[in-house]
């Protein structure tokens, strides 16, 4: 898969596996959300899981994806496969009451209307649309209460990592925020545009991405592009559970590459080594957190 500003897209190579997951998630479309509370479900993708099992509604979860390992009990429920094309033999084995997917799961949805299965499709983009889901399946697994203070609950911890921009004038740091590049170098560097939500928890914890302007999720850009538009600090996301401080030095390294911008010169560069950062579900708060870290080291480097 790649993304792609100016033709000659290359396959990422790195981090790409939970960005193929990120993408399914964050998919732009819904389909509509009506009916009781269902007592036998199947999650189609980690985001929805994490929520059922955040809303303590894992009893009525008959299977999950081969993706969903969070929390840590999810992966003793069964498993329908793969997150885009799971096993449509062992899900309708599984008789299930409803299943809840992503938009990226339109063309299963459609087979499993066929069945006479019941598919609703839930977007991801934005805070707003995680809010949203979590609603929706509060109300399709009759916990709306439960529903309304995980919502609460969320939007409080990640008010307590918004900035006060009125006392920090003109030191809002433009970030160039990372989702993949070629292992070792700096080409083909794939960046987060607009309208998702890790764009606006970078906003609201009080960065700029420099790339907002864009106007699409995610893009490929050129090292010239990168020079031109000169980020004062640079944000990468890894999976990597096991990161540590030598692993930090060589990824400082590579990155040298471009040291005629203000982030390389001036070694801000960090990176978010969690995978909880692709999963638009509950756990959004832990990203802001990790932003509000950076900004304020930042802060502390420039003073």
């Amino acid at each position: 898969m790649c993304f792609k500003i100016n033709p000659g897209c290359e396959k990422f190579t790195a981090t790409i596996l939970m960005l193929v997951v990120f993408i399914a998630l964050t998919a732009c479309s819904q389909k509509k959300q009506t009916g009781d509370a269902e007592r036998r479900v199947i999650s189609l993708a980690p985001n929805i899981t994490e929520i059922i099992y955040a809303l303590g509604q894992q009893s009525k979860l008959a299977a999950v994806t081969d993706y969903c390992n969070y929390p840590p009990e999810a992966k003793s429920k069964g498993t329908v496969g793969a997150l885009l094309n799971p096993n449509l033999e062992k899900i309708i084995s599984l008789k299930p009451d409803l299943l809840i997917g992503t938009p990226a799961h339109r063309e299963l949805a459609d087979k499993l209307e066929l069945k006479n299965l019941k598919t609703i499709l839930l977007p991801n983009d934005t805070i707003d649309e995680i809010f949203e889901s979590i609603d929706s399946i509060g109300v399709l697994l009759d916990c709306r209460n439960m529903a309304a203070q995980l919502v609460q609950s969320i939007q409080d911890s990640i008010e307590s990592y918004r900035i006060n921009r009125s006392l920090f004038l003109n030191q809002y740091p433009k970030a160039m925020l990372v989702l993949g590049r070629e292992p070792a170098t700096t080409r083909n560097i794939g960046v987060i545009g607009s309208h998702n939500y890790m764009d606006s928890l970078w906003s609201l914890t009080g960065g700029i991405n420099l790339f907002s302007d864009l106007n699409t999720k995610f893009a490929q850009v050129s090292r010239e592009n990168i020079i031109d538009r000169n980020p004062d600090l640079i944000i990468e996301f890894k999976i990597d559970s096991a990161w540590n401080e030598d692993k930090n030095q060589s990824n400082q390294k590579e990155w040298n590459e471009l040291n005629l911008i203000n982030a390389v010169g001036h070694k801000q560069i960090y990176v978010i080594p969690d995978e909880s950062a692709f999963i638009p579900g509950p756990r959004i708060y832990l990203l802001a957190k990790s932003y509000s870290k950076i900004y304020n080291k930042y802060l502390g480097s420039i003073k």
